[in-house]
């Protein structure tokens, strides 16, 4: 079986990068109860928070800081 139709029938793929953390252990079992649905789901919500770079350049010249969304 090639990885590739693996990935492609699949339900769901989950792809995160070498700098993300999660606080919350059940943060992926809560995203799926989203998209899978549950019985309150008119009343729930997912939020992405941006990503925060610390040590990056003071004039930030590729907007990686998002500075007014931080503050």
């Amino acid at each position: 079986t090639r990885v590739s139709g693996v990935m492609t029938n699949a339900p769901f793929m989950l792809n995160l990068d070498c700098d993300m953390f999660v606080n919350d252990p059940k943060a992926l079992y809560h995203a799926l109860c989203l998209l899978l649905g549950f019985e309150s789901e008119t009343q729930s919500g997912f939020v992405q928070f941006p990503q925060t770079f610390h040590g990056a350049l003071k004039d930030d010249p590729y907007g990686n800081q998002l500075k007014v969304l931080l503050k």
